[in-house]
């Protein structure tokens, strides 16, 4: 009877094998035949998608699409900002970078801690392609809108800032990717 049990527990396992391992082999053989149109399809992402999974990145602690050289387009007073993993370097002094609280739908905000032990420092924010930078105006109120911001929308730009700037806080100061 034990010779048996052990028979139908082999034959048992078998019948669930062999259809599990032609599943496999079935949709490994349609993963094989997606034509490169179709792949094209998968990994295509609007600016809105693209500025999405940017912006989950940072959320999560990776900073690698900030990474690189930036400048100001100030020509008498230009800012320059550097970023590499995780670290922001602002007039030679090394920041390191982590999500400021109280996120919200907008551009993410970063807490720069500086290795030399300063409490108080600026914010940084990142702007993809295509975001508005808000703009505080001459009778105190900020536009949202995009009307008065007077930066480049085609490119990502950084902001190393405490607080919403004037148009010409923001002509000085933004800082866009060096190439």
């Amino acid at each position: 009877m034990i010779f048996n049990l052990k028979k139908l527990l082999i034959f048992s396992v078998i019948l669930l094998i062999i259809p599990s391992l032609l599943g496999i082999m079935a949709s490994s053989k349609n993963i094989a035949h997606v034509s490169q149109e179709d792949n094209k399809l998968l990994i295509k992402y609007s600016e809105k998608e693209f500025t999405q999974v940017e912006y989950a990145q940072i959320r999560n602690g990776d900073y690698s699409s900030l990474e690189g050289n930036w400048i100001s387009r100030d020509k008498h007073n230009s800012t320059r900002l550097a970023v590499n993993q995780g670290v922001l370097i602002f007039n030679n002094v090394r920041y390191v970078l982590s999500l400021a609280e109280g996120q919200t739908g907008a551009a993410p905000t970063l807490k720069c801690r500086s290795e030399k032990g300063y409490q108080n420092t600026a914010k940084l924010s990142f702007y993809p392609e295509g975001v508005v930078i808000p703009v505080r105006l001459k009778d105190g109120t900020v536009d949202y809108s995009g009307t008065h911001d007077p930066t480049n929308r085609g490119a990502d730009r950084l902001l190393l800032s405490q607080t919403i700037l004037s148009e010409e806080g923001l002509k000085e100061n933004v800082c866009y990717r060096k190439k």
